[in-house]
């Protein structure tokens, strides 16, 4: 029987492993090699699968995502905080020696 090239990663069955069919497994590791040479493979042209690509990295396994801002969302965040700093005491010291 040929059947369609396919590849799970996330199967309830068989947890923890790579499950696939003879002709899917085949293109994984064809998309893998794929990898090796230019950095990143598209799966989708060669198999059905539950994930996109193959990615070649030079990432450390234990280094994470960073979840630093943009510049664009700090921004203003800084520009507030920086105003009620220095306007907290400008209105505190108006309380004391003004009323």
């Amino acid at each position: 029987m040929n059947e369609k090239p396919w590849v799970k990663i996330n199967s309830e069955t068989y947890v923890d492993s790579i499950v696939g069919n003879k002709s899917g497994l085949s293109a994984l590791k064809s998309s893998i090699d794929q990898a090796l040479i230019g950095e990143t493979s598209k799966v989708e042209e060669l198999l059905k699968a539950d994930f996109n690509s193959v990615v070649l990295t030079d990432d450390k396994w234990d280094e994470t995502e960073s979840i630093e801002a943009p510049w664009w969302q700090v921004f203003p965040l800084q520009i507030l905080l920086g105003s009620w700093l220095l306007l907290l005491p400008i209105y505190a010291l108006y309380i004391l020696f003004i009323q």
